[in-house]
């Protein structure tokens, strides 16, 4: 063998062991799924369902503020027909399943261009150095030994209130932990002599001039008075409000008194798809049957974002109905912007869904315009340098057009994917272990006394810290709590996926799991309290 086939050889073994080197033994491989990470901002989120003329509106608001003491106004067009707590996971849920499309994992855009090099590089560079040329017995014994290779290393795996003159209280209530009133009001002043007279802030000259503005057009006030147990941030539970509208909105003036930055979501159920001005579309669609989640099988394991929108959260499936559509509207708002409330404009259904790429999924992307621009490049210098040739000019001026081509469609998919940040990603099976485990630990902590029906929230809510600190799952990092399999951060009370929470069915308190659409894992019926403790599992 001479110097050229040594050389070319030792290419050959060094790519296909680079191709072997992230090799796992896990068996076929599964992709990645990643998920959008909370905005840092403070942000809005709400559920806007529109039929025949009455608009269902579900909104919750993060604040940060040291008073114990929090008075909520929501402006509505019309007096509310109904008033309720919803349930906080609603949202988190609906955030979590109407998503745009992650592009995250690209290993089956570039892997084949990755094996194509490994046999193409070896015979370029034979064929450039050797002054004989390429054999077609040498192409065809490096073609059966590359594949021998590949079929010795690939199954070791690619891994896979008091009242005031001038407002009149059209409704009093308590729902959940607010004190909640519908309120009308002469004029701005009568309205700010009233939450003073209720203890909360009155209001000043900005706020004055918006709230005219909503009298004069005959809107009405839900003032919600909640009492918080400590300062900063929290998301009290979402209001839900009932109410006849011409055309759905969701009241945004106020919000821009608090003079900062202000993400928003809106989630808008109708029978068509909608738009707001100020808002990009991030996906319309038609949520399919939980039923269609997993009728995908192997196809939707290995290409998530092509998965139909499944929406399994029982509360927000109460508001759906066949054929309607979910549109997610976002934007991110300065205080000048929100000096209007948003108007939401329901036309024909155009399905849609925005491709956006995690911080990886560029990379990769970048990787595959790379490598897939490396296969012509090796064929035509392998060309243009055949049998030790000098290349000439046009040879050179070729190699180097093509090659600024390349550079030029990497630097470009570079800097125009849009990118958003994302939290823990993990594949869809190791999710249902993770999901699978947890089941376990509650059915054994269930069995042992240590979860049962009458705990408090808090008990509830200290599950997860107890479950680690009793042995029955390991420590996960410093967070010391069992984490949710979809987010990465600690399982908390919530119908939302990857938390948990207790459900009264009949006669049964049942311990609650939720899945990677919100759809709910009854795992067990939970004993009274003062069943016998058995002691943690060691």
């Amino acid at each position: 063998m001479g110097r050229p086939a040594i050389i070319a050889f030792s290419c050959g073994v060094a790519v296909v062991l680079a191709l072997a080197a992230p090799a796992r033994g896990d068996g076929c491989y599964v992709s990645e799924v990643a998920y959008p990470a909370a905005p840092k901002i403070p942000s809005q989120r709400a559920l806007i369902v529109y039929r025949d003329g009455v608009e269902t509106l579900v909104v919750e608001s993060a604040m940060n503020t040291e008073s114990p003491s929090v008075g909520w106004v929501l402006p509505l067009p019309s007096e509310p027909t109904k008033l309720e707590v919803a349930d906080p996971g609603m949202l988190p849920s609906l955030a979590f399943c109407v998503r745009p499309r992650i592009v995250h994992d690209l290993h089956e855009a570039y892997w084949p261009a990755v094996l194509i090099l490994g046999f193409l590089i070896p015979l370029a560079a034979f064929a450039i150095l050797s002054r004989t040329g390429l054999w077609v017995l040498w192409v065809l014994c490096w073609g059966v030994y590359y594949l021998l290779v590949l079929m010795v290393l690939m199954p070791a795996g690619m891994e896979v209130s008091e009242s005031a003159v001038g407002v009149e209280v059209r409704s009093a209530q308590r729902i959940g932990n607010y004190d909640v009133s519908v309120l009308r009001a002469d004029d701005a002043t009568a309205l700010s002599r009233w939450l003073e007279a209720n203890v909360l802030k009155p209001l000043d000259e900005r706020s004055r001039r918006l709230v005219e503005d909503y009298i004069g057009r005959g809107w009405c006030f839900v003032v919600a008075r909640l009492v918080r147990e400590g300062p900063g941030e929290a998301v009290p539970h979402p209001i839900r409000a009932t109410f006849p509208v011409k055309q759905p909105v969701y009241p945004m003036k106020l919000t821009a008194l608090a003079a900062s930055a202000c993400r928003v979501e809106l989630f808008v159920v109708a029978d068509g798809s909608a738009s707001a001005q100020g808002f990009r579309v991030q996906l319309s669609d038609r949520p399919r049957p939980v039923a269609e989640r997993d009728r995908g099988g192997i196809l939707y394991a290995r290409w998530p974002s092509l998965a139909p929108i499944v929406i399994g959260s029982p509360d927000v499936q109460d508001l759906l109905w066949d054929g309607c559509a979910v549109t997610r509207l976002e934007a991110d708002l300065e205080p000048a912007a929100m000096d209007r409330d948003v108007e939401i404009a329901v036309g024909e259904f155009r399905p849609e869904r925005l491709n956006v790429y995690s911080p990886r999924g560029r990379r990769e992307a970048v990787l595959s315009v790379l490598l897939w621009g490396l296969v012509p490049f090796v064929i035509s210098a392998a060309v243009v340098c055949y049998k030790r040739r000098r290349p000439g000019k046009k040879g050179l001026v070729f190699l180097a057009s093509l090659g600024g081509v390349i550079a030029v469609s990497v630097g470009i998919t570079s800097l125009a994917l849009p990118v958003v940040p994302v939290g823990k990603s993990t594949t869809l099976p190791a999710t249902q272990m993770r999901l699978h485990a947890i089941d376990l630990v509650v059915r054994i902590m269930a069995h042992n006394g240590l979860l049962h029906r009458d705990m408090t929230f808090a008990e509830l809510a200290d599950f997860p810290r107890k479950a680690v600190e009793l042995k029955y799952l390991n420590a996960e990092g410093a967070a010391q709590a069992i984490l949710n399999p979809f987010t990465g951060e600690p399982m908390r009370v919530e119908r939302s996926p990857g938390n948990f929470s207790t459900r009264k069915v009949g006669d049964e308190v049942y311990f609650c799991l939720y899945d990677r659409d919100g759809s709910e894992i009854r795992v067990t019926a939970l004993p009274p309290q003062g069943a016998p403790e058995r002691g943690a599992r060691q």
